[in-house]
């Protein structure tokens, strides 16, 4: 059964995709248990728990700080978005009259910051808004 579900014979390919090894994990899950025992005997005898731990935690922090700087700099991009919009169509219009300030808003794309594998940060902006209308 598990060759099957690996190895379809209808594939042509050997490779298995994420799809297949999900359903496999969520149908079997213990499956999963001896690699689950083997990475805690590791942990405990290499370095000890506690390293581990410390580890975790530090990576955690890494990945907390990454998202900080990911919505920093979003933020400061909306705000230069906003700003650039109150300049086009005026305070007043951009806060008083809702069709001016739905317009500038759609001329001017939302930026969807995000940050790549090595740490840098990319932006991407969403033109949705423009196609929606």
């Amino acid at each position: 059964m598990f060759q099957q579900a690996v190895c379809p014979p209808s594939e042509e390919s050997s490779l298995v995709d994420f799809e297949t090894v999900r359903k496999i994990i969520m149908d079997y899950p213990y499956m999963l248990e001896p690699a689950f025992r083997l990475q805690t005997t590791l942990r405990r005898r290499i370095m000890g728990e506690k390293f581990w731990k410390k580890k975790q935690r530090r990576i955690s922090a890494i990945d907390k700080e990454t998202e900080r700087k990911r919505r920093r700099e979003e933020r400061r991009l909306i705000r230069e978005r906003s700003r650039k919009i109150r300049q086009d169509v005026g305070w007043l219009s951009y806060y008083l009259k809702n069709e001016v300030h739905d317009k500038a808003t759609r001329e001017f794309p939302r930026p969807v910051v995000s940050i790549d594998e090595s740490g840098e940060v990319k932006v991407d902006w969403n033109y949705e808004e423009i196609k929606g209308d």
